[in-house]
């Protein structure tokens, strides 16, 4: 029995000491081994894929000697160390989603040449300082952290995919304003969160000069200004919902764009989108949009949601026929017919508008379009509210008073138009009242701020 346990550990693993049995097990099942045959020539040698997730793992040791490892997923863990991976050179598929990275410090200097796919979602990364070492990603995914830059993410010139939805992008970083001009200055002190030694502004700025980036996830941010955004010419899918977007011309320059979402932003003219002829899905929801003429020509559309905006006439929308989903819930619509007749609708939202479902005209279009197979959703509409009706109406071609009244309603903490409507605590000739009077102060070109708002 001497020499069979030394110390309590076993005689086939003096040499290869794995400190979390947790990750000495999976290694030892991705194998096809007992734990009790596990070796570092086995490791170096045989050990090619490892897949060992929400197993609480913190230590790694033991992975160094995995020179041929080529896919390593660890998702759902408690990592924050990745000094034993450094050297794994081979590396073309990482994931690390969902442990506790707070920087890129113990993975930089892997810059592992083969590696193709890195998933650093849900961690707690500010920043992004090494991620340029990585020049063979395909795709990267960043989601679900605290990033208020993308510093390095432009020197990827080969990535396809990039996913950095659910940060903090747009947030500028605190300085010290010494000499109380509201403006940072160079000789100023600032917090640099991200770690990269200097002040962001923009996070965009990196997002220029990519050939081959063709999707490309920035929702739920805080995304201000698209201006920086250029030269991505194989771009097709543009996420940027959830964000505090306002003007969208910069993305007239992407036309190979087919998927655009700018859902839940702020955006009161369509103005960029014409050039974007090759569009297929387009989502405008939640916003403040009153004027759909820019979308007559977008004709490869097939799915088009337009809830919870200011529109009350759908008739531009009448020859954009391969359609077969849309959305124009929550908005002052009265009349359906224009889009009622799309060939290929098959599902339409139509829900709290001031639809008269029970009028015989109406009754009868929308019977015809549930024959050919529409699914209709209809419920919760509305009387026909005429000064509402009216003060949307005048905001078309007036995009600077749609973005005062926008603002008027955040202020009052309403994020929508509609949700004023509907706000049951607020009697609707106070409401009405408040609507004859904005539409009074925008022709006559008075402040808002000096009118009541209703229920106040």
């Amino acid at each position: 029995m001497v020499g069979l346990l030394c110390g309590g550990v076993s005689i086939f693993a003096q040499d290869f000491v794995i400190p979390e049995p947790a990750l000495q097990n999976a290694i030892a099942r991705s194998l096809g081994v007992s734990e009790r045959s596990l070796s570092k020539s086995l490791v170096e040698k045989k050990l090619l894929r490892l897949q060992a997730n929400d197993l609480a793992i913190r230590d790694l040791t033991g992975l160094e000697h995995a020179t041929n490892l080529e896919s390593l997923v660890l998702r759902d863990n408690l990592i924050d160390d990745l000094s034993p991976i450094q050297n794994l050179s081979k590396l073309k598929n990482l994931d690390l989603s969902g442990n506790r990275l707070t920087s890129l410090r113990t993975l930089a200097p892997l810059a592992a040449p083969s590696l193709r796919i890195l998933n650093l979602s849900r961690n707690r990364l500010l920043g992004l300082s090494g991620i340029d070492g990585f020049r063979a990603l395909a795709q990267l995914d960043v989601s679900s952290n605290a990033l208020i830059d993308l510093e390095g993410v432009g020197k990827l010139r080969g990535l396809v995919n990039l996913y950095a939805q659910g940060n903090q992008l747009g947030r500028v970083e605190k300085f010290a304003d010494r000499n109380r001009n509201k403006e940072f200055d160079v000789d100023e002190t600032f917090t640099d969160e991200s770690g990269n030694g200097k002040r962001d502004t923009d996070p965009l700025i990196e997002l220029k000069g990519m050939p081959k980036l063709a999707s490309l996830h920035l929702y739920d941010n805080r995304i201000v200004m698209l201006d920086q955004l250029s030269d991505l010419p194989s771009l097709h899918t543009l996420l940027l919902s959830g964000n505090m977007i306002e003007e969208i011309l910069p993305l007239s320059r992407f036309e190979s764009l087919k998927i655009l979402a700018l859902g839940n932003n702020r955006i009161h003219t369509l103005k960029g989108l014409h050039d974007l002829k090759n569009l297929e899905r387009l989502n405008l929801s939640e916003n403040q949009i009153c004027d759909l003429r820019v979308l007559r020509d977008l004709n490869k559309l097939n799915a088009l949601d337009l809830n919870t905006n200011l529109i009350t006439d759908v008739s531009d929308l009448a020859g954009l026929s391969k359609i077969h989903t849309l959305g124009l819930s929550r908005n002052l619509i009265r009349d359906p017919s224009p889009v009622l007749s799309l060939p290929n609708l098959r599902r339409i939202i139509l829900s709290f508008n001031q639809i008269p479902a029970d009028r015989v005209r109406v009754k009868d279009q929308l019977a015809q379009a549930q024959v050919r197979g529409v699914y209709l959703n209809l419920r919760s509409q509305s009387g026909y509210r005429p000064k509402v009706n009216s003060l949307v109406r005048s905001l078309i071609g007036h995009p600077q008073s749609n973005v005062m009244l926008g603002n008027l309603l955040r202020q009052q903490g309403y994020a929508c138009f509609i949700d004023l409507l509907l706000d049951n605590n607020i009697k609707e000739e106070d409401i009405d009242a408040a609507c004859q009077a904005w539409e009074a102060a925008f022709k006559f070109d008075r402040s808002l701020s000096d009118l009541p708002f209703p229920g106040k």
